[in-house]
């Protein structure tokens, strides 16, 4: 094309040849840096990657870089641009938050090459063709608010075109039936509630069906998918936005309209003609709607509700205040409305509780089609180990904030007790694993800003091995 020719004569001209670069520089804390690092190998892959830190660097924990460049950091980046030589860099990822002074760096060797991580490790390309929305993550807005879709979106991302399914193949499939589960994410890693059940009740459904996997995707790779088809004889992704794409009078609830992708159904039917699948199981109510486009298809269909989601939202409403109270009436209307009237297209739902199963069933679902299956726990993961020191005294709270009800008994939990405790015992210590973007689910279920964490209490996002934590807590 011809915007390549002009771009490799510019190159020439400009004495630049070679591969492409990446050049990282290391403008934060060592654990975050080294955490960013990881993450820009995996994002670009088949780029030599050059580190840039201040001396000293440690050279084992980036053993995968090309070059290592240890610099004062008030050196203006002569050393660097000596050092590349005529390679050119294709992006220059630092640490803006909590940031060194190295982090004006990039800014004077790669001006329009310039990814930014903030203190959650979100990331955001700074351009000058999205002056609003770079400016807010400079200001330490997350990335999940500065995104949020709105009806005068004029500042947001273009709208590009929805990607095509991801298919992995994974064991060979065999004589048994074959069912297809439809999950709103991808179940693994194991790092909040509802992954941990998904991913252990497939692998033990496995002895007895073929399992083809179809899950929404927001960042998953390769290897996140890896561990699944050791079971599945099929994933398939589809990529979904991580916000309910705007409506100017929204009829369905939130967390409900990004699910609406018709790369999902076709998948979904694509498959029962091809694999002759006759069992479709959707799990989460946010996906019930799939309902409609299912009793088209000659399969039998289960509903898997991990909670009746319309009774949380009247809990919410009664706790309302103001005019928060309305908001809360109008969601729960909502989520009645449209959890009711596809719960009962299914063949089959099956809830977490008799508690559940009752609730439905006093709403109108028929009680036949009702089944319980609970939640239990990985023996073989978790085992008891050595009592935690006595001091100092330590809690553990885990609960995604994807996740409603979390949302909630944190909150509650805040408010109404973590005073009490500490009162009682100052030297007390909270650690709450909060899951990936607490700050974005936090606004988008309460509508307010995450409130910063009180004396003794930290905050902790996305963890993939919870163990440690549960082994120090008492």
């Amino acid at each position: 094309p011809l915007t390549a020719l002009l771009k490799r004569w510019l190159w020439r001209a400009l004495g630049k040849s070679g591969p492409p670069v990446v050049a990282v520089f290391l403008s934060g804390d060592e654990a975050r840096s080294r955490a960013m690092a990881l993450q820009v190998r995996e994002l670009v892959p088949d780029h030599p990657h050059i580190v840039i830190g201040p001396a000293p660097v440690d050279r084992a924990a980036y053993s995968y870089a090309e070059e290592i460049i240890e610099l004062d950091p008030r050196s203006g980046g002569r050393e660097v641009r000596q050092r590349l030589g005529p390679r050119r860099i294709a992006l220059a990822p630092f640490l803006w938050t909590g940031g060194t002074a190295m982090r004006w760096m990039p800014w004077l060797l790669a001006p329009h090459k310039l990814l930014a991580f903030n203190a959650d490790l979100e990331r955001h390309h700074l351009r000058l063709s999205c002056p609003l929305a770079s400016w807010r993550f400079l200001r330490g807005e997350p990335v999940g608010d500065i995104f949020r879709p709105t009806l005068l979106g004029w500042y947001l991302r273009p709208t590009e075109r929805e990607p095509g399914p991801r298919v992995f193949h994974g064991r060979h499939p065999s004589l048994k039936r074959r069912v297809a589960v439809v999950t709103p994410y991808l179940p693994f890693p194991l790092a909040h509630g509802g992954a941990i059940r998904i991913f252990h009740l497939l692998r033990e459904a496995s002895a007895y069906a073929d399992i083809y996997l179809f899950a929404f995707a927001e960042r998953e790779t390769a290897r996140e998918v890896e561990p699944l088809l050791a079971f599945c004889a099929k994933v398939v992704l589809v990529e979904t936005p991580r916000w309910d794409p705007p409506a100017l009078l929204p009829l369905l609830p939130r967390g409900v309209r990004k699910f609406g992708s018709p790369a999902m159904p076709a998948a979904i039917a694509a498959a029962v003609k091809e694999d002759q699948i006759r069992i479709v199981q959707v799990e989460f109510t946010q996906l019930a709607g799939l309902a409609a486009r299912l009793r088209s298809l000659p399969v039998k269909t289960v509903l898997v509700e991990h909670d009746v989601t319309f009774d949380l939202h009247r809990q919410q409403r009664q706790q309302a205040r103001g005019w928060k109270k309305l908001a809360a009436w109008l969601e729960e209307v909502r989520w009645r409305r449209y959890e009711l009237s596809h719960a009962r297209r299914f063949d089959r739902v099956v809830t977490m509780s008799r508690q559940d199963r009752e609730r439905l069933a006093a709403a109108g679902v028929p009680t036949a089609s009702l089944k319980v299956v609970e939640n239990g726990v990985d023996l073989d993961r978790f085992r008891p180990a050595a009592p935690a020191p006595l001091f100092p005294p330590e809690l553990l709270y885990i609960g995604s904030f994807r996740h409603f009800p979390n949302v909630q008994g944190f909150e509650f939990l805040l408010r109404e007790i973590w005073p009490i405790l500490r009162r009682a015992r100052p030297q007390l210590r909270l650690t709450v694993v909060a899951g990936a973007d607490p700050a974005y689910y936090w606004r988008l279920h309460t509508g307010e800003s995450l409130p910063a964490a009180p004396e003794g209490v930290d905050l902790l996002g996305f963890v993939e091995d919870v163990r440690p934590l549960y082994w120090r807590s008492h």
